[in-house]
């Protein structure tokens, strides 16, 4: 019989074993705006949902906060499910960080007040299978893009955390679309500067700034830049 206790701690103790329990993880959503520091405490309030508010022909970002709270997380992913919305586009792009030190070389540093020391988050890195040391929070970059034929209303999608293909945690949220379409030709004028040189000095390409591999690295970062109205 099921009810016979030697039977059920067999049973506890075979579920125990092949089912792995889940890795501790505590998750927050966050604006674009928020910089978020590895070693920082997960910001406050924790936010379990997020809704994107935008016009058709506009890009809207936020950030999924994955923090590994008690111990190392290994191997983790993250994917993307869009439900009754197959005209909007999501990337998932990997924050990564830079390390300032003391003495920055920088041109400009001398004009830069004293400031933190350490892991900045800066570069938006192709997602792939990433580790979180404990105590450490890991942002994640959505951006939802919304062409100029997007039918306008709310839709849903949610986000799967995978450890080594093994689904740990899921969270939602929504896309508002407006009624609204936004014009190809800005009026207001804006710009970010990438010098060429600083390119190829992180880069190195084969063959010098005049190769074509440097050409075509050169042009694959203006469309970045030119598809969140900047100007290189």
């Amino acid at each position: 019989m099921l009810g016979n206790p030697v039977r059920l701690a067999k049973l506890a103790m075979f579920l125990a074993v092949s089912v792995p329990a889940f890795p501790a993880i505590r998750t927050s959503f966050a604006s674009p705006m928020v910089k978020i520091f590895l070693e920082d405490p997960m910001p406050t309030p924790v936010l379990s949902t997020w809704t994107v508010s935008m016009a058709r022909g506009e890009r809207e970002s936020f950030q999924l906060l994955i923090q590994a709270s008690q111990e190392d997380l290994k191997s983790l992913t993250v994917e993307n499910s869009m439900h009754g919305a197959p005209r909007l586009g999501v990337k998932l792009s990997l924050v990564g960080y830079v390390k300032t030190v003391p003495g920055d070389r920088r041109p400009w540093a001398k004009q830069e007040p004293p400031t933190r020391i350490g892991w900045w988050p800066d570069p938006l890195l192709p997602m792939r299978p990433f580790d979180i040391k404990a105590g450490e929070t890991q942002p994640v970059w959505i951006r939802i893009e919304a062409p100029v034929d997007a039918k306008p209303g709310i839709y849903s999608g949610s986000l799967q955390i995978l450890q080594a293909g093994r689904r740990i945690e899921s969270l939602t949220y929504k896309v508002h679309v407006f009624a609204v379409t936004l014009p190809k030709l800005q009026q207001l004028k804006n710009a970010a500067f990438m010098p060429a040189g600083n390119l190829f000095a992180h880069y190195k390409t084969p063959g010098g700034m005049e190769s074509p591999e440097f050409f075509e690295l050169y042009k694959r970062w203006a469309t970045e830049a030119f598809s969140q109205h900047l100007g290189p």
